[in-house]
């Protein structure tokens, strides 16, 4: 298994791999806001802690809000009622400049902690909510320093300065409940820069002052007799109906022009619509007129002057208002004068042909900018949280994140770019305590579950072992592919328990590793595992040799774990005796090899029999008796088994095949580099596999395609490549490119696989598609790779592809040319 450094240094990899694929540290897009926030809270099922939030903007975004803060807090020495924080001082000294000053951008920062903090001036403190927590105390990052610690492009800048603006705050955050499902957006946060901009100038009708409305000439505020005590403002005459009767009896005088103008405060006539996203003017009316002559208009005049008045209609499309018997609200959209400052007036005006009518009432009047972000925002969101919360029920739609889980608590990641007025729609949930979601609680499944893979295929493999007689017990061994896979599941285990959104680094933003999910693999692939490992075993200790009769242990041959000293090795003169040869014509047994006689077939005779019979009974081959090299049989090992053969002596072993096993009885020797000349190329293939399915590193180009090499060699493990010109796949290598693909995925793998193995097949296409003298170049260069990194270097020719002089100047390149005949004999089927 993976050593306790490497499953560290996984670890730390896969954290990294998750934390870059959200949250990208650039600098935000020209025109957009990015709001790059952190939480770190701790507790159990409710957690409390505290975070940073910090504001980059650019390009136009920048200049809005830059110009906001120096057209409020530079322009006037004090905040003209109706705004947000009307009255206060806004830190000016002297006259305006044009450049905001460090008082001037402080008081800004000071009002931007308030509405972080859900307050305004005098009022109570509430918090705002943003995603699963609520912000119930804020402060720039470094509190009692100079503010360009906590800000960049603020201090010293105009309304025009288009550099980047930055500001810090650090904050108080809690969650809002511990079962909580929320939306990834930070609109809250970005509104929070403009909302020190509201402006809502509003006359409550409870009052006798209409303010922001003069009671002028003509006008009159007057008492409703409706009984809700409200007043109203009147353009009529007030000894037409009684003072302690109904106002809505009395009339209007004629041949008159009566106005009334809005007003803020003493040397502030106007309404500064310069910060407003959007404005508009409200008020309720109720009254008739006599007739068409007879009209009240809603009217506004732009500064500086103000005096040039212009009619407004209303949103349902009315100059003049009509008569009404009750109530009646109207709304006059104001976004033409966005951007200005600017007054308004109500001009009620009568001619002389009648006034039998009480005229309009009007209360309840409004003048509203609020002032909002609109733009592209940025989220880059980092929360740290400890304890034993969870998150799931993921629903990502534009925006991606990642979860990473530790037994400490859970790591959140966010990334987004969105249009303020559409915030996301990615959502998930937040729960306190879930115990199939608990971090807690599946890390010791984790645990388990990879104790109990790895002690299932110990376990399994020592009852497997003990089954054996004593000595054969030695000989058994772990099947390599079970070890693999136990260990591949381990790694899926700390995989998904630790990256939990570890498909998102694929596109699968949906595809969480949740609670349920991750107990649902452990103890499946556990079980099943260890199932599938018991059925192998058992299928393979039915070839496991019986005991001899009459063996017993010594006591005193038994190590001191009760194990049997193994037997010592057959000395090297016994090998032949290890396997015994029955003549297949008489039965007997051939007792000295010299006089063995062995068919192309597999049958063994003596010679004495085959001379007698002539033709063998299996093949019907006749039996060459006058060559004695072919009869004389010798034994040989099998590299990959270990089984005895008994095979020809003029019998090539590189080209001669196991008869248990199906591989070659002489293998390759390493750390050389070969040529090999064949009429094919299926002994280097099989050359360069009996290296690499040692688990040593292998590296094969070939014009065969990939999937083919793979089900007729099975190079599994092996980086293979495609020589061709029709598919530009990832690991397809145009053969033209000698010099610079080829050469460099070569180069790559020599100089980080010291010992490894490579094979290039195709020699001749490569030869058709450059030149001879290009190739042999090439050639040379990865000669040399490989000698100096120790790499065995495997190049087939087909014989007779080349001149006689193209072959003399590759052969001396070589460190060694081997030169066969054919292919080796077929694959013995397996018992």
């Amino acid at each position: 298994m993976l050593s306790r450094r490497k499953r560290v240094a996984l670890l730390a990899l896969l954290t990294a791999l998750s934390m870059v694929n959200v949250i990208d540290r650039v600098e935000a897009q020209s025109g957009s806001v990015r709001i790059a926030t952190d939480l770190e809270l701790s507790g159990l099922g409710g957690l409390t802690g505290g975070g940073h939030v910090t504001w980059t903007l650019t390009g136009g975004e920048a200049q809005v809000l830059r110009a906001k803060i120096v057209n409020l807090f530079d322009y006037y020495a004090a905040i003209p009622a109706g705004f947000a924080y009307g009255g206060n001082l806004t830190g000016r000294t002297g006259l305006s400049d044009g450049i905001l000053q460090a008082t001037e951008a402080s008081k800004y920062t000071d009002f931007l902690e308030n509405e972080l903090e859900g307050i305004q001036f005098g009022g109570s403190r509430t918090g705002i909510e943003v995603r699963f927590v609520k912000i119930d105390a804020a402060d720039i990052l470094e509190k009692g320093f100079p503010l360009d610690r906590s800000t960049d492009g603020l201090v010293l800048t105009t309304a025009t300065s288009a550099e980047r603006l930055e500001i810090r705050f650090i904050f108080n955050a809690r969650t809002i409940s511990e079962n909580w499902r929320f939306r990834f957006s930070d609109v809250v946060l970005a509104n929070a820069l403009h909302r020190v901009f509201d402006l809502a100038q509003v006359w409550r009708s409870q009052n006798l002052n209409p303010w922001p409305l003069l009671v002028e000439p003509g006008w009159h505020s007057v008492r409703m007799a409706d009984g809700t005590g409200k007043y109203a403002l009147w353009a009529g005459n007030l000894s037409t109906y009684p003072p302690s009767g109904d106002p809505m009896t009395g009339r209007y005088d004629n041949s008159t022009a009566r106005t009334t103008r809005t007003f803020v405060e003493p040397g502030v006539n106007y309404t500064d619509l310069r910060f407003g996203t959007w404005a508009d003017v409200s008020f309720r009316y109720n009254g008739t007129v006599a007739d068409t002559g007879d009209s009240l208009r809603l009217q506004v005049a732009p500064g500086p002057l103000f005096n040039t008045w212009s009619d407004l209609t209303s949103e349902d499309g009315y100059t003049t208002l009509p008569n009404t018997l009750t109530w009646r609200p109207i709304r006059y959209n104001l976004s033409a004068e966005l951007g200005r400052q600017v007054r308004f007036r109500l001009n009620f005006v009568s001619n002389a042909t009648g006034n039998g009518a009480p005229g309009f009432f009007i209360e309840d009047f409004a003048i509203n900018a609020p002032s909002r972000f609109t733009g592209m925002i940025e989220s880059a969101e980092t929360d740290y949280l400890v304890g034993t919360l969870s998150f799931q029920d993921f629903d990502l739609r534009t925006g991606r994140a990642n979860l990473i889980r530790t037994p400490a608590g859970e790591i959140l990641l966010y990334g987004n770019a969105y249009n303020a007025t559409a915030p996301p729609e990615d959502a998930t949930h937040y729960r306190g305590f879930d115990f199939f979601e608990n971090p807690q609680v599946l890390f010791i499944v984790l645990i388990f579950a990879a104790y109990l893979t790895s002690w299932f295929q110990d376990k399994i493999f020592a009852g497997f072992r003990a089954r054996h007689p004593l000595k054969y017990r030695p000989t058994a061994s772990r099947i390599k592919i079970l070890t693999w896979i136990a260990r591949a599941f381990i790694l899926l285990f700390i995989l998904f328990y630790f990256v939990p959104s570890v498909f998102a680094l694929f596109g699968a933003t949906n595809a969480f590793v949740t609670g349920p999910i991750f107990w649902a693999f452990s103890i499946s692939s556990t079980a099943g595992l260890t199932i599938t490992t018991w059925l192998i075993y058992e299928r393979q200790a039915k070839f496991i040799p019986p005991e001899e009769e009459g063996e017993a242990i010594r006591t005193d041959s038994l190590l001191s774990d009760g194990e049997a000293v193994p037997p010592p090795p057959p000395e090297a003169e016994d090998l032949s005796r290890q396997r015994v040869l029955t003549c297949s014509h008489c039965g007997k047994e051939i007792e000295d090899l010299k006089d063995a006689l062995k068919c192309r077939c597999g049958q063994v005779y003596h010679e004495s029999c085959a001379s007698s019979i002539e033709r063998c009974p299996n093949c019907q081959r006749s039996f060459d008796i006058a060559r004695p090299a072919e009869k004389r049989m010798v034994t040989a090992k099998c590299p990959s088994c270990a089984e005895i053969q008994i095979v020809p002596e003029a019998a090539d072993l590189m080209q001669t095949r196991c008869e248990a096993c199906g591989a070659l009885l002489q293998e390759i020797q390493r750390g050389y580099n070969y040529l090999v000349l064949a009429p094919e190329n299926d002994l280097a293939l099989e050359w360069f596999h009996s290296i690499v399915k040692k688990n040593v590193p292998g590296l094969a180009m070939s014009t065969t395609f990939q999937e083919k090499l793979r089900k007729e060699f099975g190079f599994e493990g092996v980086d293979l490549y495609w020589l061709t010109d029709t598919d530009s796949g990832p690991k397809s290598i145009d053969p033209k490119r000698l010099d610079f693909e080829m050469m460099r995925a070569l180069s790559n793998f020599i100089k980080r696989t010291k010992g490894g193995a490579v094979l290039v097949d195709g020699l001749e296409y490569l030869v058709v598609e450059n030149s001879f003298d290009r190739v042999l170049k090439f050639v040379k260069k990865v000669n040399d790779l490989a000698s100096v990194h120790e790499v065995t270097l495997i190049v087939p020719v087909t014989a007779g592809s080349l001149g006689s002089d193209e072959l003399t100047l590759l052969r001396k390149e070589f460190d060694r040319v081997i030169e066969t005949s054919g292919r080796a004999g077929p694959v013995p089927p397996k018992p």
